[in-house]
């Protein structure tokens, strides 16, 4: 992919993006996942056209507020467009959550789902210091 897109993209992770360790269900493990939220529907479909992923609109929390639009893709595809941006981010906690996720993640995360007390422990590891500068996850 061109070196320009994946600049690009990159500085609007750093912007107005998030990397983050979702659980999609209660009680699930977290797995990895990248969102981006704007009022610009140019953006996000730049995101979604690029690398995948989903759009969707944002419920306006007030009638005043403009209407926004969120990227978001997850677990395998989360971790390719992670391999592809994380040279190009400059936010520091980013870019280390990126390369957290990419060192550990693609051995913590089963096809068959099946998750041995051994990857359980990884995980759990990878989340303490994936979270240790979040003053909003409790571990």
């Amino acid at each position: 992919m061109d070196k320009t897109i994946l600049a690009y993209a990159a500085g609007l992770m750093d912007g107005e993006g998030s990397i983050c360790l979702i659980r999609t269900n209660k009680g699930g493990q977290r797995a990895p996942y990248l969102t981006m939220s704007s009022t610009s529907i140019e953006l996000v479909m730049f995101m979604k056209d690029h690398f995948g992923g989903s759009v969707c609109i944002a419920q306006k929390a007030k009638e005043k507020h403009s209407e926004a639009y969120h990227w978001k893709i997850g677990r395998q595809g989360a971790l390719k467009v992670l391999k592809l941006l994380a040279p190009y981010l400059k936010e520091k906690e980013k870019a280390r959550r990126a390369r957290l996720i990419i060192e550990n993640y693609p051995n913590l995360l089963p096809k068959n789902g099946y998750y041995t007390p051994e990857i359980l422990e990884k995980i759990r590891q990878v989340e303490i210091e994936f979270f240790k500068n979040s003053t909003k996850v409790k571990m």
